[in-house]
């Protein structure tokens, strides 16, 4: 009996992400860090809502809890909304890291792409 291993080969789309968004246009990747920054905003946005941690926040607003989302993520901080619950504040502690390495990253790939010949 012979016994094959089998080897998940990565998609073609994932195997060299930096590389695709390298060669990409300028306005698909435009698109692209819009449409991701977006996304995670309106994941974190439910997440707040569910925990119903934001002070201030209108309730069951997800305009309040997206926008707080974006003023975490974005560093830019809070008027009259803040976190009011340790799970808010735990995910606001991950949404800072993960927005601060995001903007390094997003930094990193404009750099390279407007020094790629």
């Amino acid at each position: 009996m012979v016994t094959t291993i089998v080897s998940l080969e990565r998609s073609p789309f994932f195997a060299d992400i930096y590389h695709y968004l390298l060669t990409a246009s300028w306005p698909y990747l435009m698109v692209i860090i819009a449409l991701t920054f977006a996304g995670m905003n309106a994941i974190f946005a439910i997440a707040y809502m569910v925990d119903k941690g934001i002070e201030n926040a209108r309730p069951d607003s997800f305009a309040d809890a997206f926008f707080f989302s974006v003023q975490t993520m974005a560093t830019i901080g809070y008027g009259k909304m803040s976190p009011d619950s340790l799970t808010a504040n735990v995910l606001v502690s991950f949404e800072a890291l993960l927005g601060l390495v995001g903007l390094a990253m997003v930094t990193g790939l404009v750099f390279a792409k407007f020094s790629h010949p």
